[in-house]
């Protein structure tokens, strides 16, 4: 009886490194992740990585996979066919003197004065400048912003705001994948696929 916890949770074990592995293969998803419950608090979970990918800590469940784009922007941004809304995060003292704004019918430029620009690149469409305007004032949201109205030159929408956002995906094909084993939250082993 005593051998019968350890041959269940192998079973369920390589079922688990069989179906991440079969995931795995079929959404070339760098990173996978599996929990099985046994027998009341006993927990059995995986992780499937591929060579590059990112380490998971255990508090922390895998970023969602993005086809395309980089990380977070300091900035947001609402597109349509005729103009893109920016809004972008400012201080309580911050006043209009203090916003840093350049905009040519292709590169935009918005930040504080006497800081780094938090917008700084081309965009990804062209605009009408002098049918372009921004406003402090506050997001329900984010308390106080600059709100910057940007008219395009053509009506289309637009993938991202700026050029520089359009970041490709790793999309590196490896040989070999590692299942990282945990039983009841204490490490059992690693598996190497490949």
């Amino acid at each position: 009886e005593g051998m019968q916890p350890f041959l269940l949770r192998s079973v369920l074990l390589i079922l688990v490194a069989a179906s991440l592995a079969a995931a795995h293969a079929r959404h070339a998803s760098p990173c996978a992740r599996a929990s099985l419950c046994l027998r009341g608090s006993s927990t059995l979970s995986a992780t499937l990585s591929g060579a590059g990918a990112r380490e998971e800590t255990p508090k922390s469940a895998p970023a969602p996979l993005r086809l395309r784009g980089g990380g977070t922007l300091p900035f947001r941004y609402q597109d349509s066919w005729s103009d893109t809304t920016v809004i972008m995060k400012i201080g309580d003292a911050i006043k209009s003197r203090d916003v840093n704004f350049s905009l040519t019918p292709s590169k935009l430029t918005l930040g504080i004065k006497n800081e780094a620009p938090l917008i700084d690149g081309e965009l990804w469409g062209t605009v009408k400048p002098d049918d372009c305007t921004w406003e402090i004032d506050e997001d329900p949201k984010l308390g106080r912003c600059v709100i910057l109205a940007l008219k395009k030159a053509t009506g289309a929408k637009w993938d991202y705001l700026l050029k520089s956002e359009d970041v490709p995906p790793d999309v590196t094909i490896t040989q070999k994948c590692f299942f990282d084993v945990e039983v009841e939250g204490e490490a059992a082993g690693r598996v190497v696929m490949g």
